[in-house]
């Protein structure tokens, strides 16, 4: 089984796959693990930022580009400074992702250097949240 099964007809996420996708998050298959970040995006359970949180240290760059979606799709403001990080990770679509995710947490646009950001993060340690 694969990690789209939990999903309900129609393409709506239902929320009682929540415990399935956070147990496909251990899951030895990258796309899997990948799957269920974008299906945890989806359902909007805040619950799983912490687990979505570590998904953006996973080994595979797909898992951790997906888990950089998932944090702004879920106005994670806290995951701030990972996705900063995640500005200097080896993958550049990882690194497209991450700042992707900052420009929509914050409303910044300050590029690809994590420099700036982490200046920017330094003056607003508790940005706005998002509209």
């Amino acid at each position: 089984r694969d990690a789209g099964h939990a999903r309900s007809g129609g393409g709506h996420r239902d929320p009682a796959a929540v415990p399935y996708f956070r147990k496909a998050l251990q899951d030895a298959n990258p796309e899997n693990r990948r799957q269920a970040v974008l299906e945890l995006g989806k359902i909007g359970d805040r619950a799983s930022l912490p687990a979505l949180r570590k998904a953006l240290g996973d080994e595979h760059p797909r898992v951790r580009g997906r888990a950089a979606q998932a944090l702004a799709s879920l106005e994670d403001m806290a995951s701030i400074p990972s996705l900063i990080a995640a500005l200097k990770d080896e993958d550049r679509d990882v690194r497209r992702e991450a700042e992707g995710a900052l420009k929509r947490l914050t409303r910044q646009n300050l590029g690809p250097d994590p420099a700036k950001w982490l200046a920017w993060y330094e003056e607003h340690p508790s940005p706005p949240s998002p509209p």
